[in-house]
């Protein structure tokens, strides 16, 4: 017989039985993002929060769900899973968007950013 633990579940992925932290929503951890300056390297950590996550599942992947990064900014996958902000930021001004990350389960999560953009002092 099967027991649920307070803390942790089982799972079925990839055709494997996986113990798996306890489900918690999914959120996006990041709470805000700093300054860009034109021209100059700008690199932050994706933080995603809660989830359907296991040592055998990918990490939850974000994306851009409305809005639009600052020109020379993109999202990309690092070899651990995790996801990075980063790029050199083209063209000053502020630049609003929605962030979006999905986990392995297919829940989604959206929350809303900015980015200010100054110009090279």
């Amino acid at each position: 017989m099967w027991r649920r633990a307070a803390v942790f579940g089982l799972v079925l992925c990839c055709g494997q039985l996986v113990l798996v932290a306890e489900d918690r929503p999914l959120t996006i951890a990041n709470e805000s993002f700093p300054d860009a300056v034109v021209g100059r390297e700008y690199l932050q950590a994706l933080r995603p929060s809660g989830g359907c996550q296991s040592d055998l599942s990918a990490k939850p992947g974000f994306g851009v769900a409305a809005g639009s990064l600052p020109d020379g900014l993109a999202i990309e996958t690092q070899s651990n899973g995790g996801s990075i902000l980063t790029g050199v930021p083209k063209a000053q001004g502020v630049f609003r968007f929605t962030l979006k990350v999905a986990d392995a389960c297919g829940r989604t999560a959206t929350k809303d950013f900015s980015i200010t953009v100054r110009r090279a002092a």
